[in-house]
């Protein structure tokens, strides 16, 4: 993206920050899902339902409801 249409939005200091953030979650998630297919067999998608099942009243969920909290 070039930076006058990067200016419209936001400026060089912003756009530098939401970068750093984004490279910053992505490499956190990516690291995240390696341990825990490592130690357990399972991925952050996985683990996200079975901790939003757990946290849910009874430990269920209509799917729609599953699908809303994730």
């Amino acid at each position: 993206m070039s930076s006058t249409r990067r200016n419209e939005y936001l400026s060089d200091a912003e756009f530098r920050a939401w970068h750093g953030s984004l490279l910053f979650t992505n490499s956190t998630t990516r690291a995240l899902d390696e341990a825990l297919s490592k130690a357990h067999g399972i991925s952050v998608k996985a683990f996200d339902v079975l901790i939003t099942l757990f946290n849910a009243t009874d430990g269920r969920l209509r799917m729609a409801e599953l699908a809303e909290e994730i």
